[in-house]
């Protein structure tokens, strides 16, 4: 009944690493706008919400997961998400693309996740989790605006 949400949440661990790797590794030209603006909005948007999701599972006495869990949970599924290596610098175009290949994969599996809640009793977490797609969803429509601007 739950196993979107709980890909939500191993997914949601991996990106908030990745954009935190992103961050530490922008360089060039564009470095303030792609360390302080794009990185650092889309880690704490993910942390945030990592919060939320966490008190969901609880509420359907799933254990949220730690980092370690996450990524041994990614590792064993059949779908492929992004992997930031953390030794590579990052240019404010690369940078762009990850996050939007992030906030994309994040959508889905928050509309997957929307679709589980089918009982009545979870429509206060079936509004919760619609509130994240749709700012999960403006940002990934405006990630193509700042693509735009470079």
């Amino acid at each position: 009944m739950c196993d979107k949400l709980i890909e939500l949440d191993a997914v949601l661990r991996l990106y908030e690493q990745n954009f935190r790797n992103l961050h530490w590794n922008a360089k060039g030209n564009d470095f303030n706008d792609s360390h302080k603006s794009i990185t650092t909005e889309y880690y704490e948007m993910v942390s945030k919400d990592i919060d939320a999701i966490a008190e969901m599972l609880a509420m359907f006495n799933i254990d949220p997961f730690n980092y370690i869990e996450a990524v041994e949970y990614i590792t064993k599924s059949e779908n492929k998400y992004l992997v930031i290596d953390s030794k590579v610098h990052y240019t404010r175009a690369q940078i762009i693309d990850f996050s939007a290949v992030m906030l994309s994969c994040i959508c889905t599996i928050l509309a997957d996740a929307i679709e589980e809640m089918t009982n009545p009793i979870d429509a206060g977490i079936k509004s919760e989790l619609e509130t994240m797609l749709y700012n999960y969803s403006l940002q990934t429509r405006y990630i193509n605006k700042r693509r735009g601007e470079e």
